[in-house]
């Protein structure tokens, strides 16, 4: 008997939020306007907003926004230098 996993389907399209929004909203915290501000004007959730821009704040010159291909190609050639 063979099993066949099931392909997981998202319902909701929830936390979905594209990185140029948040680059965005993150740039208008740093340039003054509050962190609830931002985020109901650019319809983003305040916690996620507030860890990006301390993220951004505490590594001002890396790219805290990465999506996820990048991330998945850098570990994949890290994971075959060893």
């Amino acid at each position: 008997m063979v099993f066949k996993m099931r392909t997981y389907k998202r319902k909701t399209d929830r936390a979905n939020i594209s990185k140029d929004l948040i680059k965005q909203a993150a740039s208008e915290v740093i340039n003054g306007t509050s962190i609830r501000k931002a985020a109901k004007n650019n319809k983003i959730d305040r916690t996620t907003l507030s860890r990006y821009v301390n993220k951004l704040k505490a590594t001002p010159d890396s790219d805290v926004f990465m999506d996820m291909q990048t991330l998945a190609k850098f570990f994949r050639i890290n994971k075959n230098a060893y």
